[in-house]
């Protein structure tokens, strides 16, 4: 398909940015990961996505069964998009970024990058220059999407650079819960992923938004996930960041809209040598906000979790809300886990605040289970899962918490039999 010229002047300027600004090795956002060891160079771009999946390939991708309303799979491949008879009849659109760029023209040129403009960041510019492959959904103005709707992504070439995007628009007054499930396997080289979700919930929209990360740890990833909020209109980010080898993710949480409401729910777990870096903006623009922001990690082997937060309010922004906590376990004496939050107000009626706790597993706790009958592995293990129920208690979609539990117990396994 041969892209519009919009589209085709707008790679031209991203590539050209891209390749006269440095690697960002030095800046603040960038120093505590150190992106030389990716040597990006030696990854050959793949190709643009044909379609190659089957019908329900997103489903799959899924560990566990999930009634949903449509769903589609991106990636090397693309699947052909499924939506029940109530999306299809209210106008609901979900299919690949280049298929609606044919179809929908107009609409996507409003969103695609609408969020990003005048950044100048290498690894945006990257992603705006060269992304091969993507996923675009719409939920028409006061459409109720009942069941969610999941969108899978899945690479498997080893050697290869990957470049998704993501746009996803929810018009005034619609209401949808969105399931993305990120995976991909190496056959013993590495991958690198580069990618960019977009998200914009109109006036009086409602978004639940559960965003899980399952790469392989062959992986590098960079990734920016960005949420837009309007005026009354509300946001619930789930987010699992388990896979990769390092990932570096960037989350934006902007509310530019008066009443816009967001809460924001983390989990970070690292094992092996894994890196994983997690920056989070929460932006405060229009007066009447509010924001709950919980991040929680742990860190076992000689992994490395990072948590960087930042809490914005701008000087409109009068009788505003805003909370953000981040919370760490490091379960090894090689293992390191930092906290970083960062508060910027300017406005003066606002309550904002912020708390960061790193500690290991309790000793009384770690005791008294072992006083009555368990291991130090199995102890352990429940102390773990203990710590991380603030994040699963507050997950709307119980086939989703019975997948994070899966995937963390999963991860404690194969740390365990790494060790023996």
């Amino acid at each position: 398909m041969v892209e519009p010229r919009w589209l085709q002047e707008r790679r031209e300027a991203a590539a050209k940015e891209f390749a006269a600004l440095p690697l960002p090795t030095q800046e603040e956002f960038w120093r505590r990961t150190n992106l030389k060891q990716i040597k990006m160079e030696r990854f050959s771009p793949l190709p643009a996505s044909q379609n190659g999946a089957l019908k329900g390939s997103a489903s799959t991708q899924l560990p566990i069964k999930l009634l949903v309303s449509g769903e589609f799979l991106y990636g090397e491949k693309t699947s052909p998009s499924t939506l029940d008879n109530d999306c299809l009849k209210h106008g609901v659109k979900l299919t690949s970024l280049a298929q609606a760029i044919q179809e929908n023209g107009e609409l996507v040129a409003k969103y695609l990058g609408k969020g990003l403009q005048d950044r100048h960041e290498k690894f945006s510019t990257q992603n705006e220059a060269y992304w091969q492959t993507g996923a675009f959904c719409y939920i028409p103005k006061n459409v109720s999407v009942e069941l969610p709707l999941l969108i899978a992504s899945h690479f498997e070439s080893s050697g290869k650079s990957g470049f998704p995007r993501l746009l996803v628009v929810l018009d005034k007054g619609a209401q949808a819960t969105l399931v993305h499930y990120a995976t991909s396997e190496s056959d013993g080289d590495n991958n690198f992923l580069n990618s960019i979700a977009e998200i914009y919930v109109e006036e009086g929209a409602n978004l639940t938004w559960i965003d899980l990360q399952s790469l392989s740890n062959q992986t590098y990833e960079i990734a920016l996930k960005r949420v837009e909020v309007g005026r009354n209109s509300k946001l619930k980010w789930v987010m699992d960041i388990q896979g990769s080898k390092l990932s570096k993710t960037n989350i934006e949480t902007v509310l530019n809209g008066e009443g816009a409401c967001a809460e924001v729910l983390g989990l970070v777990c690292g094992s092996g040598k894994q890196h994983l870096e997690l920056y989070s903006l929460t932006h405060h623009i229009a007066p009447h906000t509010t924001a709950d922001i919980l991040v929680k990690g742990t860190a076992s082997d000689q992994a490395k979790t990072i948590f960087q937060g930042m809490i914005k309010i701008e000087k409109e922004a009068q009788q505003t809300e805003s909370y953000m906590a981040n919370n760490n376990l490091v379960l090894s004496e090689k293992a390191h886990a930092d906290s970083i939050p960062r508060l910027e107000i300017e406005a003066d009626d606002v309550k904002a605040s912020h708390g960061a706790t790193i500690g290991q597993v309790d000793a009384e706790q770690l005791f008294y289970l072992r006083a009555r009958g368990l291991n130090r592995e199995m102890a352990e293990r429940l102390l773990v899962e203990g710590f991380y129920e603030d994040v699963f208690g507050r997950v709307p979609l119980e086939g989703i918490r019975e997948l994070m539990r899966k995937n963390l117990e999963a991860k404690q396994n194969a740390a365990r039999s790494a060790k023996n």
